[in-house]
């Protein structure tokens, strides 16, 4: 049962994070655009830590071919 959700869950969940990961990168654009103040780096921050889970997850996204 679990092998079976795994394999449901599995490939739109690398789809969301292989395409996440690649568009993340544009919105440290507007950060970096104006320079980073106080309250922004926790943004930014998140941003990183939002991207590096992307990574990870979207990593095998259609490596089958």
């Amino acid at each position: 049962m679990v092998l079976e959700t795994r394999r449901l869950v599995a490939p739109p969940v690398q789809f969301v994070a292989f395409w996440a990961a690649i568009s993340l990168p544009f919105l440290y654009l507007p950060l970096f655009s104006g320079g980073l103040e106080s309250a922004e780096v926790t943004v930014f921050l998140g941003l990183v830590a939002l991207h590096v889970v992307a990574l990870f997850l979207g990593h095998g996204h259609r490596n089958d071919r």
